[in-house]
């Protein structure tokens, strides 16, 4: 009866608890962020005269060396246009979203993750997955040409790029106005990526 116990119940409950344990852990398993150290807005955000429905912005190279496949939640991030000069107010760039593919001809993504709350990717036993990054430019840019677009907002000469603080709230109780890109403060910019703009 005691075997029966034995083998029937605690070697297997443990077996299971050693394998839950040897999957969480990250050995053998990389993330590596990577980003443009500047953006040409006339051949990288406009092609044929027209803005861009999405503009690549950057990368995530997962790698997992490991015996068990991992899954890797993605950070929220956010995107802002800066003037260095504070001549005009940091605002908004659009909105970021994640894909395992390009995007397609009518501005679609594959493989999206943006709609996904929890943006999680799955790395199967020594595999590795290219996530991109790419913006949506802001409706606050409209339709306009090339030569409208610098008139009006040729003074941002910077775009950063930060990750979104879950866990933090602001005294209003509101997490978009803590992480609102009219509210950035020193201690978000200087860990936020930044990215020349050059006309």
């Amino acid at each position: 009866m005691n075997l029966k116990i034995v083998f029937g119940i605690i070697v297997p409950s443990v077996i299971i608890v050693l394998l839950a344990i040897f999957a969480s852990l990250d050995i053998g398993f990389s993330v590596e962020e990577s980003y443009p150290k500047q953006i040409s807005i006339s051949s990288e955000v406009f092609q044929n005269g027209q803005m861009k429905t999405a503009v690549k912005v950057g990368e995530v190279n997962l790698k997992n060396d490991y015996l068990f496949s991992k899954r890797y939640d993605l950070s929220e991030l956010r995107a802002c246009l800066v003037d260095s000069s504070k001549v005009k107010e940091t605002m908004e760039a659009g909105t970021l979203a994640y894909s395992e593919g390009d995007y397609s001809l009518d501005g679609s993504l594959a493989y999206d993750y943006y709609g996904n709350s929890e943006r999680n990717v799955q790395i199967g036993s020594y595999e590795g997955k290219k996530v991109k990054i790419y913006l949506r430019p802001s409706y606050s840019f409209g339709y306009g040409n090339y030569s409208e677009l610098i008139s009006k907002y040729g003074q941002y000469d910077e775009m950063v790029i930060f990750k979104v603080d879950n866990a933090r709230t602001s005294i209003i109780g509101s997490r978009l106005a803590l992480n609102s890109c009219y509210n950035l403060n020193d201690d978000v910019l200087n860990k936020a990526i930044h990215i020349q703009l050059v006309a």
